[in-house]
């Protein structure tokens, strides 16, 4: 019995703890937009190193800050656009480049291994055309 309970109580919290959340195609089309044309002008600009993810997140929400009214509103799109970051990956739109790099590794040592976030760099996946989007 301990098992079972064990077993129900954690769905039910996980199923609690993750709310769904949908966004319209055309605001998804309109963001996918927005960090595609920021990534491939940091790309186009020739330092070809890729854009941090939060300076990305923070760039789209400067972006819409007109749109939102209080602080709530910027969570719930600083929610979306990582949400949305993670599905431009899946969808081979974006590549998602983690780690520090050697030069930078060589420096810290063991502290870059040991840190448990690592910085994440967005660059444009080869097959993405930029037309497209």
């Amino acid at each position: 019995m301990g098992d079972g309970n064990t077993d129900g109580d954690a769905s039910g919290s996980s199923a609690v703890a993750r709310k769904k959340t949908a966004i319209t195609y055309e605001k998804y089309i309109a963001m996918v937009n927005l960090i595609v044309s920021r990534v491939n002008d940091d790309e186009a600009s020739g330092a070809g190193e890729g854009v941090d993810g939060e300076d990305l997140v923070q760039w789209y929400l400067e972006q819409k800050e007109e749109d939102l009214d209080n602080e709530e509103d910027y969570h719930r799109e600083m929610d979306i656009a990582k949400m949305v970051l993670k599905k431009m990956v899946k969808d081979n739109i974006l590549m998602a480049v983690r780690g520090e790099g050697l030069a930078e590794e060589d420096a810290e040592g063991a502290q870059s291994t040991a840190g448990p976030s690592q910085k994440v760099v967005y660059v444009l996946h080869p097959n993405c055309a930029v037309e497209e989007y």
